[in-house]
């Protein structure tokens, strides 16, 4: 997918990156207090055009975060391979998806990929995850939140300031309003986390609980953390 910078990474000030353009505003929500004042800024956004890795999940391959089942052509890239892509169609940014790096990851492939896209004039927007916060709380919750804790420091290797995360789908058993809860508390533990490394982290609109805007709009209001965000 070619998509606006902003759309692939957590919308925020382009004072906080040379791509970023504006978050969402977030008014306050009575249930869980006061949310995140609305950013001021003195001109308008800049939106610029960015690349998601996961547009060409058919020509990764090797070892992977997780199996794709989309069927393997005969043209096939690695990240770096992406990079140059992007600096071929003249793309302000790439978001280099996590899936695409081993899972035995080293901060020298972060390190080396950092220096590429800079040579390159590219701009690595950020990185994305697959993770479930609707899970109740227990070890699998607190496995998925060591997850999202551990990108976070990936991202930071990478200079990465973006990262886009999803809600999940609520288990068997586990109500909507229960999963929006677990949402909110993992969510704003990633948060704080994710704030010492002047990290954002943006929340998906992609389906679960999250599938309709009020509900997606209730957890980032109740998350009310500087460090989120709506990726669109």
């Amino acid at each position: 997918r070619l998509s606006l910078v902003g759309s692939e990474m957590c919308i925020r000030d382009s004072r906080s990156l040379l791509l970023a353009s504006a978050v969402l505003p977030l008014a306050s929500l009575p249930l869980f207090g006061r949310a995140a004042e609305p950013m001021k800024r003195g001109g308008t956004a800049r939106l610029l055009t960015g690349l998601a890795a996961y547009s060409f999940r058919d020509y990764f391959v090797g070892d992977l975060q997780r199996p794709v089942k989309m069927p393997k052509t005969e043209r096939t890239m690695d990240l770096f391979g992406f990079i140059d892509y992007c600096a071929d169609l003249g793309c302000a940014g790439a978001e280099l998806t996590s899936y695409f790096l081993p899972k035995d990851l080293s901060s020298d492939v972060l390190q080396r990929l950092r220096r590429h896209a800079f040579l390159r004039g590219v701009a690595i927007t950020g990185t994305a995850i697959a993770n479930n916060f609707t899970l109740p709380k227990g070890e699998l919750r607190d496995a998925q939140i060591a997850e999202v804790k551990t990108w976070i420091d990936q991202a930071a290797k990478l200079g990465a300031p973006h990262i886009r995360v999803f809600a999940g789908t609520a288990p068997k058993g586990v109500s909507p309003e229960e999963a929006s809860a677990s949402c909110i508390e993992s969510l704003q533990e990633c948060c704080d986390y994710a704030g010492r490394y002047g990290i954002f982290l943006g929340l998906e609109n992609h389906g679960g609980i999250v599938a309709e805007a009020d509900a997606l709009l209730a957890i980032v209001k109740a998350v009310n953390s500087p460090w989120v965000g709506i990726n669109l």
